[in-house]
């Protein structure tokens, strides 16, 4: 952890996960309006193409996915960023026996009258 990672993680203790990520070959890139930082968005592409992403607006405000090769969802969570980064790190890794497969939805649901 660098210094400027210790700084955060003072001000800001919730931001030792997004580290976490980092750590473990996750890539960042921050949305910027005009001179502020309104969001992070993260992704790490695992073998075979599947791939998990992250986006952060606050500390309040996160969700995680994970799609498969085909860039269909197959896992989605929302909620606080120390929730949402927990829960993307107890996920199995794609192709372990309990890591999901299934895809949630291709498409809207129909609507009925």
């Amino acid at each position: 952890m660098t210094t400027a990672d210790e700084l955060a993680v003072s001000a800001h203790p919730e931001l030792a996960r997004l580290i976490l990520l980092r750590e473990s070959e996750w890539q960042f890139l921050s949305e910027v309006d005009g001179e502020h930082v309104v969001g992070i968005n993260g992704l790490r592409i695992w073998p075979q193409n599947w791939t998990d992403l992250v986006t952060v607006k606050y500390v309040t405000d996160a969700a995680a996915a994970r799609c498969n090769p085909d860039g269909e969802l197959v896992w989605m969570r929302e909620g606080t960023l120390v929730d949402v980064v927990d829960q993307l790190l107890a996920l199995p890794a794609p192709g372990e026996p309990l890591a999901p497969r299934l895809v949630l939805r291709t498409r809207p649901p129909l609507w009925t009258p």
